[in-house]
C-alpha cells in the first residue's frame, strides 16, 4: 500500500499503442512489428476507415474511439448499437460505418451532443485535432450558455460548486488576458508574414489575390493545431515543451514590453506543479479564449454605432471597411484581406462605439481578442512616441505609449547595436525606416550651416520613437543627424518604412498620433533653431 502525496495518477494500457509520423501517417515505432494488414483492438471501438484500411491514419481513429467512450460515459451505451442484445457483431460493424450515432433520447445539454457529433464525423479529414477538440465550448465552457443552461435554470439552481466554477473560469480569463494578448500579437505576425509570402510567390497581382482567398475550415470555430503550434514555438524556442519566464520575457522584450514578471505567467500555470511553467496543453486553454468564428458574404462584423468588443485578425477572405453617411448613402473606404488585423483605432483611443462598418466582401474567418484582453495587452508600459516637450498631457502620453507597444506587437521589426559616436542616421541618407530606442539615448542635429557647425535640437530618450517624419511626409531623405551618446551604446529597433506607412493608412488614431506629434515637432525646431540650438526635443 502506498500514499499519494502530490500529483497525479493516471493509469493507461499500451499494449496496442503504436507512434505515427503526423505528415505520412506512417507507423515508426522500430521496436514493434506492423499488424500485417489486420486491425488490432475492439472493433467496438474502430472508426469506419479502419475496417477497410488497418494501417490508416492514427491519430483520426483514436479521435474516434474517444468519441465512443465520451458517448458511453454520458449515456452508458454505445451510439451505434441501437439493437442492444439483440444485435450481432455484423450489424454493429454496419451501423459504425453507415448509420448515425443515436441521439434519440439524449439527456444532456446540446454542446455536449455536438461535441460528440464532432468526434464521431465519418470523414477522419474533418475529425478535430487535439487542440481544436480542447478548444470546444462544452470544454471550454466561456459561459452557462455554451453549457446548453438557460439563465432562469441557473438563476433557480446554481449551487456553491457552480458558483465557484464560474468565478475560477472568469479569474483564468483576467490572470491570462496579458499572456493572451501576446499571444495573439505573435498570431498575428504570422499571419502577415504568411500573407507577404503567398503575395511573393504568387506570379501575378491577380494569383496573389486568390492566394489570400483560403477556404474556410470545416472544423468551425476552433484554432488549427499547427496555427497554435508555430505560435507556440516562438516563445519554447529550444522545443522544451513548455514556455518559462525567460521565454516569455525574451518575447516580450523584443515586443518593447520590459519589466513582465509572473503576473504575465498567472493563471496559464496550472498544468505545472511547480507554478512556473506554460506548458502546450495549458497555452490551448489559454488561447480557446480568443474565439473563431466564420462569416457569410455580405454580413456584417459589426456596423458604425456598435459597442467596441473586439480586435479582429482576418484569417480569410476579405471585408470592407465601410462609412456610413445617411441611411441610404455608404462609402467603402478600404478593403482588407487575410493576414490584415482590424478594429484596433477604437480601442487605442478608447471610444465606446464603432465609427465605421466591417462588411464580409466574401465568406471569411476571423480570429477575435476581447477588448479587456487588449487593454491588457497593450496598455501603458512605459514607452512613447517621443517629443521631449513636456506640453503633452498625461492622456496624450498614455495613447502614445499604447501606440508604440501595439506598433511593436504587430509589426516585423529587427534591432541593432549603436556604439557611442556612432549614427542611427544621418542627414542624406535613404529615409526608409522608423525606430524605436529600446536603450540608451541619441540627441538630434541638424547638419549645420557653412558658418556654423551642426546644432543639438533635442534628445531621444529610451522608449521613445524617432524617424517617422520623413516617411510622413514621403521625403525620401533624412533632414537631421541622430547619435548615440550613451557611453555602453544604444540599441534600436527598426521597423521598415514600407510596413510603418501601411500602418499609417489603415490605422486612423495611429496617423493622426503621429501627424501631431510631428506638427509639434516642426515647431519646437523652429523655437530652437532661433535660439541657436540646445533644445529638448528634435524632428528626426
Amino acid at each position: 500500500m502506498g500514499v499519494l502525496l502530490q500529483g497525479h495518477v493516471k493509469l493507461v494500457d499500451f499494449g496496442l499503442s503504436a507512434q505515427f509520423d503526423s505528415a505520412t501517417h506512417e507507423r515508426i515505432d522500430p521496436n514493434r512489428p506492423k499488424p500485417g494488414g489486420v486491425a488490432t483492438g475492439t472493433a467496438a471501438y474502430w472508426a469506419p476507415e479502419v475496417f477497410n484500411n488497418p494501417r490508416g491514419p492514427g491519430l483520426p481513429n483514436d479521435i474516434w474511439a474517444l468519441g465512443i467512450l465520451a458517448y458511453m460515459l454520458l449515456c452508458a451505451g454505445h451510439p451505434f448499437d441501437a439493437g442492444g442484445a439483440e444485435w450481432d457483431d455484423k450489424q454493429l460493424v454496419d451501423s459504425i460505418m453507415n448509420g448515425p450515432p443515436d441521439f434519440a433520447d439524449w439527456p444532456h445539454s446540446t454542446a455536449a451532443q455536438k461535441f460528440i457529433e464532432l468526434l464521431l464525423r465519418k470523414d477522419p479529414e474533418t475529425r478535430p485535432t487535439i487542440e481544436q477538440l480542447l478548444q470546444h465550448p462544452w470544454l471550454v465552457q466561456h459561459d452557462d450558455a455554451a453549457r446548453g443552461v438557460s439563465a432562469g435554470h441557473v438563476l433557480r439552481t446554481k449551487s456553491g460548486a457552480e458558483i465557484f466554477e464560474n468565478e475560477k473560469r472568469r479569474r483564468f480569463r483576467e490572470t491570462t488576458a496579458k499572456l493572451r494578448a501576446a499571444c495573439f500579437a505573435v498570431l498575428v505576425q504570422q499571419q502577415a508574414a504568411e500573407r507577404a509570402e503567398k503575395i511573393e510567390r504568387s506570379v501575378s497581382a491577380k494569383a496573389g489575390k486568390r492566394a489570400l482567398q483560403r477556404h474556410s475550415s470545416v472544423r468551425g470555430p476552433m484554432l488549427s493545431g499547427d496555427m497554435l503550434w508555430r505560435a507556440f514555438r516562438v516563445f519554447d524556442q529550444e522545443g522544451k515543451g513548455y514556455v518559462s519566464v525567460n521565454d516569455l520575457q525574451r518575447v516580450l522584450n523584443g515586443h518593447g514590453l520590459s519589466g513582465v514578471g509572473g503576473d504575465w505567467m498567472a493563471g496559464a500555470t496550472d498544468g505545472d506543479r511547480e507554478g512556473r511553467r506554460v506548458t502546450y496543453g495549458s497555452f490551448v486553454r489559454l488561447m480557446s479564449h480568443t474565439v473563431k468564428r466564420a462569416h457569410a458574404q455580405g454580413e456584417y462584423l459589426f456596423k458604425q454605432g456598435d459597442e467596441v468588443r473586439d480586435f479582429y485578425c482576418l484569417l480569410s477572405g476579405e471585408v470592407e471597411v465601410v462609412r456610413h453617411s445617411g441611411r441610404y448613402s455608404e462609402q467603402v473606404l478600404n478593403t482588407l484581406r487575410a493576414g490584415e488585423y482590424f478594429g484596433e483605432n477604437s480601442l487605442l483611443e478608447g471610444a465606446k462605439h464603432r465609427s465605421v462598418s466591417i462588411r464580409c466582401a466574401t465568406p471569411v474567418e476571423v480570429l477575435t481578442l476581447s477588448k479587456a484582453d487588449f487593454e491588457a495587452g497593450f496598455g501603458k508600459h512605459g514607452g512613447a512616441i517621443g517629443d521631449g516637450s513636456g506640453s503633452s498631457s498625461a492622456a496624450d502620453d498614455e495613447l502614445r505609449a499604447k501606440l508604440l507597444s501595439f506598433i511593436r506587437m504587430v509589426s516585423p521589426q529587427h534591432k541593432r547595436t549603436v556604439a557611442e559616436g556612432d549614427d542611427v542616421f544621418r542627414q542624406g541618407d535613404a529615409a526608409d525606416r522608423f525606430h524605436i530606442l529600446a536603450s540608451g539615448k541619441l540627441v538630434v542635429r541638424d547638419g549645420g550651416t557653412m558658418f556654423s557647425g551642426p546644432r543639438t535640437l533635442g534628445e531621444i530618450r529610451q522608449g521613445e520613437g524617432f524617424g517617422e517624419s520623413s516617411l510622413l511626409l514621403n521625403k525620401p531623405k533624412r533632414t537631421k543627424n541622430v547619435t548615440c551618446v550613451c557611453a555602453g551604446g544604444c540599441e534600436v529597433v527598426e521597423i521598415v518604412g514600407t510596413d510603418f506607412k501601411r500602418l499609417l493608412e489603415k490605422s486612423r488614431v495611429v496617423r493622426e498620433s503621429f501627424e501631431r506629434l510631428d506638427s509639434r515637432r516642426t515647431a519646437q525646431n523652429a523655437e530652437t533653431a532661433a535660439k541657436g540650438g540646445s533644445g529638448q526635443g528634435g524632428k528626426a
